[in-house]
């Protein structure tokens, strides 16, 4: 008899008691209308907000900062701290009546008493203020039916709770939401998404049918975060499988580049800008080759943080949000950590970052989503990189976590990674702090300057400084032999501080153009500054190691050849600046000669990621459009430490006499007759064309030694 009753009853036993008879206000009968502002008696606190005021809108929900009319649920992405019991598009100007009071005596704070104490026992709780709101035989749309449901909000000051009680539902309700969100939807409920609507009247989480219950005030990150969210300026970015289904693919790859205005170090480079990935990670510098979690150590050009690196494909939707800081509470509270778990170093932080991951429902339900966040902290020299862990839910995934650096010259993986479910980190540590690892990542445990193909270099080894001017140059060096390039021979060259060598003084530009403009060998063309940082420096030699070393090298590349060297002449820009920023590059160019055939090799290792957003160039120009090649037609720039036409990570090899041009003249040739084309060599559009279409990442060296 008693289920009969409570089937055929358009309200729940649950319902605090409601309506004008009870002292409710009533809001307007007004389609997607809403009450004015409702001044709170007590601070109401919201997931680590605290409300004054509040709005009941008549579409089915609360808010606290303003008024909202849309009739359309979209509590995810919305921008408010929203309650909504059941939004969707309720008419009350059609029929029903929508009512609030709030109260701070009485039989009602009896009640939400005893409640609260029923359903959290271990609280030993007292309401001193509660607030209802109620929508009691509700219209949808414009039809003829009837839907009840109600809020109550219950606090004591410190603690606070929303019930959700339903009635009937209306079976004809379409796109709606029931449950609660954070303005930066960092914390995320929808009852919906684990019940039908039609059933809201029988479910719960607390068995008490038609009734559902959360503590509000309480830290669902349950980690040993930094303050994140928009609340703390975060920059926030939205993943979103559930509602954009075919572009799911789109969303779980996509990034958002960060510039910084201070530099990280991180295993011997200086990096100025971050990708945050949707699926747990950030690399530093240039762009992931690839969006699947991958095994550490990759041995790719990309330097990856990844605290919880992973295939989300189960994912229904997320949220990462990050900032940078130089100033205020985060950098003593930054400086405090890394001095307490490293007390010998003596830190001051004036410089951290940080990115924070909150991923929502592999399935539905309150405690089944992944938050865990990455603080990068640097004094300048040192740094620092924190991994804290909130909830982490089941996941069948593949998970990576640790870093790489370039070549995975120094790396770290966790244990676990690719073994199975890491669910254990919230719990673990290399710090004694539950939930947080942290590594200090600026020194080379390995060799990380990539140098160890450069011949000798610096004033030790008999080298000349250019001087620390912007835009400089040496003066005129004579050669002590000549230097036979592509049908001419040179007595003097200039070593000009942007990252080229001329035989004339005609080039002072620091915007990089080889193609016609200029008679040229450029390593790496760019805006050098070595009145900012660096050394730029210079030698030519005729005896010695260096002339073993480059026969040797030659004739590994060229074995054909029979090679002895008899001039070698060696450039190094070392650790030098991009433009004005603290930043380091280093390249260095050889030239290696018998008198009668040529060479160049280019000999790459760090570059600034700071190059892959600039103008740059690196390859060699004869001037007259005929002898032409940019080695950034087959990588980028910051891929250079790695690249290779000779099978030695970071060096590329041209024969640059005469002979080869007539061998490279043939190979083009027969290729061009072929399409039916005849060669103008002084014809610049067709050269440029036959280059790009044919030998578009083909070296001349390859050419060469065929």
């Amino acid at each position: 008899m008693i289920d009969f009753l409570f089937y055929s009853s358009h309200v729940s036993e649950n319902f605090y008691p409601f309506g004008p008879n009870n002292g409710d206000t009533v809001n307007p009968a007004v389609d997607d209308g809403s009450s004015s502002v409702i001044l709170l008696n007590e601070t109401f606190q919201f997931f680590g907000s605290d409300h004054n005021q509040l709005y009941v809108n008549n579409n089915g929900f609360l808010t606290f900062d303003q008024a909202v009319s849309s009739s359309y649920p979209s509590m995810f992405r919305s921008g408010y701290d929203i309650i909504a019991p059941l939004w969707s598009n309720w008419n009350n100007a059609k029929s029903g009546v929508i009512s609030y009071r709030q109260v701070t005596s009485g039989g009602d704070l009896q009640q939400a008493t005893s409640d609260i104490n029923q359903y959290f026992p271990q609280l030993n709780f007292t309401a001193t203020w509660v607030f209802i709101a109620t929508w009691d035989n509700v219209a949808f749309y414009n039809m003829d039916t009837e839907t009840s449901f109600q809020v109550v909000l219950i606090s004591n000051g410190n603690l606070s709770f929303v019930l959700l009680n339903y009635g009937r539902i209306s079976y004809v309700i379409s796109n709606l939401q029931a449950g609660f969100v954070t303005a930066d939807s960092m914390i995320y409920f929808n009852i919906l998404e684990q019940t039908l609507s039609t059933d809201l009247t029988f479910s719960s989480n607390i068995n008490d049918r038609g009734r559902w219950v959360f503590q509000l005030n309480l830290n669902y990150t349950k980690g040993p975060f930094y303050p994140f969210g928009t609340n703390n300026g975060d920059t926030q970015q939205f993943w979103n499988y559930y509602y954009y289904y075919y572009y799911y693919y789109y969303y779980y790859s996509s990034y958002y580049s960060q510039r910084w205005t201070n530099n990280f170090p991180f295993f011997g480079g200086k990096y100025y800008q971050t990708s945050v990935y949707g699926n747990g990670l950030l690399s530093l510098g240039s762009n992931l080759l690839y969006y699947y979690s991958a095994t550490i150590p990759t041995y790719s050009v990309n330097n990856i943080i990844a605290p919880f690196w992973m295939n989300i494909n189960s994912l229904q939707r997320g949220v990462s949000s990050f900032r940078e800081v130089t100033s205020g509470s985060i950098l003593q509270q930054a400086t405090s950590d890394i001095n307490h778990y490293f007390p010998e170093l003596n830190f001051n932080a004036t410089w951290v970052f940080i990115a924070t991951w909150n991923w929502l429902e592999y399935q539905p339900a309150m405690d089944n989503d992944t938050m865990f966040q990455v603080v990068l902290v640097s004094d300048g020299n040192m740094s620092f990189v924190m991994m804290n862990y909130g909830n982490l839910a089941p996941t069948s995934e593949n998970v990576q976590v640790g870093y790489d650096s370039l070549n995975s010259s120094n790396y770290f993986s966790m244990a676990e990674s690719f073994q199975g479910n890491i669910t254990d980190l919230s719990f673990t540590s290399n710090v004694n702090t539950s939930g947080r690892w942290v590594f200090r990542t600026d020194y080379c445990l390995n060799d990380c300057l990539f140098q160890e193909n450069f011949y000798p270099y610096g004033p030790s080894n008999g080298d000349t400084v250019n001087p620390s001017v912007d835009d400089g140059s040496s003066s005129a060096i004579p050669l002590i032999n000549t230097f036979p390039y592509f049908g001419n021979a040179y007595n003097q060259l200039y070593v000009k501080n942007m990252g080229l060598l001329t035989f004339d003084q005609s080039v002072s530009s620091s915007y990089p153009y080889l193609y016609t403009s200029y008679v040229a060998i450029a390593p790496l063309w760019s805006y050098w500054n070595n009145a900012k940082s660096g050394v730029i420096s210079y030698r030519q030699v005729t005896s010695g190691s260096d002339l073993q070393r480059a026969t040797s090298d030659i004739n590994q590349y060229f074995p054909q050849l029979n090679f002895v060297a008899t001039w070698v002449f060696i450039a190094t820009w070392d650790s030098v600046a991009f433009n004005n920023m603290d930043t380091e590059t280093s390249f260095q160019v050889v030239l290696i000669s018998n008198g009668g055939q040529s060479f160049v090799l280019f000999n790459y290792g760090r570059i600034s990621d700071l190059l892959s957003n600039t103008q740059v160039q690196a390859g060699y120009s004869s001037g007259d459009s005929a002898h032409y090649y940019n080695i950034l037609w087959s990588t980028s720039v910051t891929g250079l430490t790695l690249s290779k036409n000779v099978n030695v990570s970071g060096r590329w090899v041209f024969q640059t006499s005469f002979s080869c041009v007539k061998a490279y003249k043939v190979f083009l040739r027969v290729h061009v007759t072929s399409k039916g084309l005849q060669l103008n060599p002084k014809d610049p559009q067709l050269i440029q064309t036959m280059i790009e279409n044919l030998l578009s990442g083909v070296s001349l060296g390859d050419t060469c030694s065929s």
